[in-house]
């Protein structure tokens, strides 16, 4: 694999990194064909490789078949995006931070504080918030509202959820919410962004 491309899952992309050092870790798309070699993230995403393999080697009509059998309505193209993370959370390497981070996305729709995010990470909340901003240039709070509305955009663009469902999932109180804090961040409303989103133009 020296000086390849490989698809690896978004939250171990700093281990790979310090692992490999002379291979390309890839963490946007879910798997990466490169002729004679495939990689994949893990996870959901070998269903998704498991149906363009049959697809490529028996046709479309079977590979649907396959992804009928498994409950799923379709399957994904390699480029389809791993859910998203900040940028900004590639390059932190302090695994308490990295912790923390992943408590966050784990707990988009509740109600969870700082205080209980700085003790998943081992750390006094004074301690918490200096290394976030270190980190981040942004409080624990700022950023955890950071990813909710990263979230919802990347939900809005890639499942048909209804707004009030991505909502609640996100962790905000209900569709109104989302509306108001889309519009002061994309200065528009969701139901916008997922129609700008689906006739490919980007969010922002």
């Amino acid at each position: 694999m020296s000086g390849r491309r490989c698809c690896v899952h978004w939250y171990h992309y700093q281990d790979f990194l310090r692992e490999f050092e002379d291979v390309q870790p890839v963490v946007d798309e879910i798997f990466v064909d490169e002729g004679d070699r495939i990689t994949c993230a893990g996870g959901a995403a070998v269903i998704d490789l498991a149906a363009y393999l049959v697809n490529r080697h028996n046709g479309s009509d079977l590979a649907m078949k396959g992804i009928r059998q498994v409950m799923l309505e379709w399957a994904r193209p390699p480029k389809h995006l791993q859910m998203p993370l900040l940028n900004e959370f590639f390059e932190v390497t302090d695994p308490r931070i990295r912790q923390a981070v992943q408590y966050m996305e784990d707990n988009l729709g509740s109600p969870i504080k700082v205080a209980e995010i700085a003790a998943q990470a081992n750390l006094s909340v004074r301690q918490f918030d200096r290394k976030f901003r270190e980190a981040f240039g942004l409080s624990p709070g700022a950023l955890f509202r950071k990813i909710k509305v990263r979230r919802a955009e990347w939900l809005l663009a890639h499942t048909q959820r209804s707004i009030t469902q991505i909502a609640f999932d996100c962790g905000f109180a209900d569709s109104s919410h989302l509306s108001r804090v889309f519009k002061q961040t994309y200065g528009a409303q969701p139901r916008t962004l997922r129609q700008r989103m689906a006739d490919g133009a980007p969010p922002r």
